[in-house]
C-alpha cells in the first residue's frame, strides 16, 4: 500500500527536468539589475573614492616637511667649537 507521498516520490524520481534556456543567465542578471534599488548603485563608487583619498592622504610624498640632507665636501673645514646649526630649506640665517 502506497500513500500519496510515495506516489509523488516515484513520479519525481522518473521525471527529468528540462535544460535551462540559452538566455537564462541574461534574464536573471537583467531581473537582478532591475530589482536592485538605484540609490545603492553609487555605493561602490563612493567606497572606491574614499579609499583613494585615504591612500593619497597617507602616501609618502616629497613634501617640504621631510628632512633632506645634502653635503658637499669640497673645501670642508671643521668647525672650531663644534657648533652645528640646522637650517630648513628656504630659510636664511
Amino acid at each position: 500500500m502506497t500513500g500519496p507521498d510515495e506516489e509523488l516520490r516515484n513520479i519525481l524520481r522518473r521525471s527529468v527536468p528540462p535544460a535551462p534556456g540559452e538566455k537564462l543567465d541574461e534574464r536573471v542578471w537583467r531581473a537582478w539589475r532591475k530589482a536592485r534599488p538605484l540609490r545603492y548603485r553609487w555605493v561602490p563608487l563612493a567606497a572606491g573614492l574614499i579609499l583613494a583619498v585615504g591612500i593619497a592622504a597617507f602616501w609618502p610624498s616629497g613634501s617640504p616637511g621631510r628632512l633632506t640632507t645634502r653635503m658637499d665636501a669640497e673645501g670642508f673645514r671643521p668647525i672650531p667649537n663644534g657648533a652645528i646649526t640646522v637650517v630648513k630649506t628656504g630659510e636664511n640665517k
